[in-house]
């Protein structure tokens, strides 16, 4: 599993093509954020950074999704409903973001 900077990341207040983290390995000491993503150009800058920030929370949900155990595959409809119910929560906070 690669590494990366801890999360939460979010959008930076003052860009909002700039993706930070508030977690305390590498802080600027000026800025208070660790930069976790540059700040793109274009037209989808804002949603490119929107989901960038979202990443480690949707990774998190891929985990739990794939630590379904084969004991549980008896019970396929409310697998398939917690992974549904997981998904459309990630795609919730994109939107909300």
């Amino acid at each position: 599993m690669s590494k990366h900077t801890p999360g939460p990341w979010m959008v930076a207040k003052d860009n909002p093509r700039k993706v930070v983290s508030h977690s305390i390995d590498g802080l600027d000491p000026l800025t208070g954020e660790n930069l976790v993503g540059g700040a793109s150009e274009g037209p989808y800058a804002a949603a490119n950074a929107r989901l960038i920030a979202l990443a480690p929370e949707m990774k998190e949900a891929l985990e739990s999704i794939a630590a379904v155990g084969v004991h549980e595959i008896h019970d396929f409809e409310a697998i398939a409903k917690r992974m549904q119910a997981t998904a459309l929560a990630m795609l919730a906070k994109l939107e909300s973001a």
